[in-house]
């Protein structure tokens, strides 16, 4: 995020998809690097916990 607005645009965006039921999971790239198995195991425990509940109605569109 080069700048704060860039960084609250993404936190509304954040907040909207969490709000629609969607389990949203954030990591630095440099933690892909530096810390795999913290990544991966944070991705199997959230899917875990998406696939217990019920999908949300959400669709993906192009971004306006």
């Amino acid at each position: 995020h080069l700048s704060p607005e860039d960084y609250e645009a993404t936190l509304d965006r954040r907040g909207a998809m969490m709000a629609a039921g969607i389990v949203v999971v954030h990591h630095q790239p440099k933690k892909l690097r530096t810390e795999p198995a913290h990544v991966l195991s944070d991705l199997r425990v959230n899917h875990a916990h998406a696939s217990r509940r019920p999908r949300p109605s959400v669709w993906a569109g192009p971004s306006t």
